[in-house]
């Protein structure tokens, strides 16, 4: 009687659910430990901004792609890799922005 019991819970719609929910549970870990995608847009050096650099390289060091678009340190900089981070720079300074707004010279 307890062969025939096991039998049936075998089969029972219940455990189908858990089974199809574990099963969906591991596909959501293998993603993820496939890791993110990450753009992160920083209107400052990202040399010299610690706190940008520090978030950027804590991403990548669990496996996340970061890239970075941030200001450039001259206007001749070309897209390079840091630490497995790679930074797309922002031909334009600090400023000028700020001139496209308002129509003024910043100097």
């Amino acid at each position: 009687m307890r062969q025939d019991h096991a039998t049936s819970m075998k089969d029972s719609p219940k455990l189908r659910v858990r089974e199809r929910a574990d099963a969906e549970q591991t596909d959501r870990n293998t993603k993820h430990s496939a890791g993110k995608r990450i753009c992160m847009i920083a209107y400052t050096h990202y040399r010299y901004d610690q706190r940008v650099r520090r978030a950027a390289e804590a991403f990548a060091s669990r496996g996340d792609t970061v890239d970075i678009i941030s200001l450039s340190e001259d206007l001749t900089s070309a897209e390079e890799t840091i630490n497995r981070v790679r930074i797309t720079p922002l031909r334009l300074g600090k400023y000028h922005i700020l001139e496209w707004f308002t129509g003024k010279q910043i100097v």
